[in-house]
């Protein structure tokens, strides 16, 4: 005989009887992104064609929304836009480029956006800053206007 498997528990803070999704609603998961996941599934998420764990980031690429990775708890997701003008890469939190997922640490200012503009968690907030050679606006990027 397989013992049952015993129910997730709701974080601390959660009133008893609060389902197990809300110890990811406790770490600031969108409502929408875990409706995302799957009537089933409380343990993992989708992430364009990945499948992460909860808990952790899902870095997908603005540009390219096939691009993604599952970056860890204390981790931070960053872009890297290569910029044929320039010669280089530029790292970025617009969601352009290629995901990476970096170490939060003093280089990174800690985890202070640890979703660094990911097409997963929605839109840019209007004001946020643009970034030197990456070469598109925050109304281009939210629109999905990358002049293919």
């Amino acid at each position: 005989e397989v013992p049952a498997e015993a129910p997730a528990e709701a974080p601390a803070d959660a009133p008893a009887d609060a389902p197990a999704d809300a110890a990811a609603a406790a770490d600031g998961v969108a409502p929408e992104v875990l409706a995302r996941a799957g009537a089933n599934s409380s343990s993992t998420f989708g992430c364009g064609g990945a499948t992460c764990a909860q808990r952790s980031t899902c870095c997908q690429s603005r540009n390219h929304p096939g691009l993604t990775l599952c970056c860890s708890r204390w981790t931070i997701c960053i872009f890297s836009y290569y910029n044929g003008d320039y010669g280089l890469s530029v790292l970025n939190q617009l969601g352009v480029g290629t995901p990476r997922c970096f170490a939060c640490n003093k280089k990174q200012k800690g985890c202070t956006n640890p979703h660094g503009g990911s097409k997963h968690y929605g839109a840019l907030p209007a004001g946020t800053a643009t970034v030197e050679g990456v070469p598109f606006t925050v109304a281009q990027i939210n629109a999905g206007d990358f002049g293919h």
